[in-house]
């Protein structure tokens, strides 16, 4: 049982209208008015057996498009996106990636060739061909007559290349169509090979790392609206509205949003949201009570929505009025307790806990002060397991900086650590079992 249940465990840390129908045929019997004998009727023409209405439903095929392909439009885009990168120690940390397209001419008739640089890899190429081939499905040809660079600052870390997929073929299509991309947005999201949106992973982090940006908006997968209010959650009221969310369904939603020259709806929901964004950033910790309050300022987050359905952000605020997005998702509870409470669950994990003098007073100091302030945040169904992180926490912390002089004592709490341990193994498998029935 504990084994199924600590592979369990391991497992949730890694982780067209049919054709016109006709008539019927017939004759027609015409009496003149002396009574005389009917002229024989002349039937109505047969019609042509119509197609069945599968066949009518079937758009007529495109014409191959024949000559020389298409050139770019543009000889260079820039967008944002919240990547990981290499940071110090060789871990790799969040960042708000600027991805640049530039292109150089070739030979007339040669097709586009795209890399990045420096080289991402076999990864990279990967990438790269998957964004061409969604691009040719997409815009019916592929460009010929450039050469395009992909350059990240800073540099993306070879393992999150992919999630740079989407923001790439953004900036492609930015050059192949002519619309010019607005370099101060963030892109967040992930492109199947088939063209289809994907949602974000870690994306409670991304869209985190985004708004602390100096990004002017966030484009994010409708896929993720669970995440974005956890973001509602981790920056509270006043910080949720620094950076305005919006959230696209397909490839095409994109581009309204991300182009300098935005759709005259987004224009206009961004420019009333801005009064929210001042209202509530003023109100610093009274932004709640203001929110539910203000009844002009919730019909102003209405107008917005009136205007940009695919304004996240004001969506989230309203819920937030009616008492919803109050605490973190599951999932996300659960990775923001796993990543503040690091040394805590090194502890709880030791074999024998004589080994808790290898764990640092400071950083369990530090680990205890933030789950305090987490605990009301993260979803009710995980109070017990931050009682057992505390519990462990606050005891090893007493052990090693203010041991008692009874050796009794001392073992007594080595006694109740390890107790702490075997709650911790049976919370982890209590929160495998939950999150295998969390819908996706």
């Amino acid at each position: 049982m504990k084994t199924t249940s600590l592979i369990l465990f391991l497992g949730w840390l890694c982780m067209v209208c049919p054709g016109r129908s006709m008539g019927a045929g017939g004759t027609v019997s015409v009496v003149d008015r002396q009574g005389a004998k009917p002229a024989k009727a002349t039937p109505t023409p047969k019609p042509t057996p119509k197609a069945s209405q599968k066949e009518a439903a079937k758009e007529p095929p495109k014409p191959v498009e024949t000559g020389p392909a298409p050139v770019l439009k543009l000889m260079k885009a820039q967008v944002g996106s919240p990547l990981y990168i290499q940071g110090e120690a060789g871990f790799n940390v969040l960042a708000n990636v600027a991805i640049t397209a530039t292109a150089t001419p070739t030979s007339a008739g040669s097709p586009v060739q795209l890399s990045f640089s420096p080289s991402m890899g076999q990864p990279g190429v990967a990438v790269l061909n998957a964004v061409k081939q969604i691009l040719t499905d997409i815009r019916g040809r592929w460009p010929a007559g450039h050469r395009v660079e992909i350059t990240a600052q800073p540099m993306i870390a070879p393992d999150d290349v992919g999630a740079a997929a989407l923001a790439t073929a953004v900036l492609l299509d930015s050059m192949i169509e002519g619309w010019e991309a607005d370099p101060s947005c963030s892109v967040v999201g992930g492109l199947q090979t088939s063209g289809k949106i994907q949602g974000a992973t870690s994306a409670l982090m991304r869209l985190t790392t985004a708004s602390r940006s100096n990004a002017s908006r966030i484009l994010m997968p409708e896929k993720n609206v669970t995440e974005g209010a956890d973001c509602l959650v981790n920056e509270g009221l006043a910080g949720a509205g620094r950076v305005q969310m919006l959230a696209f369904k397909n490839f095409e939603e994109i581009l309204s949003m991300a182009s300098v020259k935005m759709d005259e709806g987004v224009v206009k929901g961004l420019e009333v949201f801005s009064k929210t964004q001042k209202v509530l950033g003023e109100a610093g910790d009274k932004a709640e009570e203001i929110l539910k309050g203000d009844s002009d300022l919730r019909e102003d987050l209405r107008t917005v929505l009136e205007n940009c359905p695919n304004h996240m952000t004001a969506r989230l605020l309203l819920g937030r009025a009616v008492g919803r997005y109050t605490h973190f998702s599951l999932r996300s509870s659960v990775d923001t307790l796993d990543r503040i409470s690091p040394t805590i669950r090194q502890g709880l994990n030791f074999q024998t806990q004589t080994l808790v003098t290898k764990l640092e007073p400071d950083k369990l100091k530090t680990e205890l002060e933030t789950l305090e302030r987490a605990e009301s945040r993260v979803d009710p169904r995980l109070k017990f397991y931050v009682e057992i992180l505390r519990g462990y926490g606050e005891a090893a912390h007493k052990l090693l900086t203010a041991p008692s002089s009874d050796p009794n004592a001392n073992r007594a709490v080595l006694v109740t650590l390890a107790n702490f341990s075997g709650k911790a193994f049976e919370a982890r498998s209590t929160i495998a079992d939950y999150l295998t029935k969390e819908p996706l």
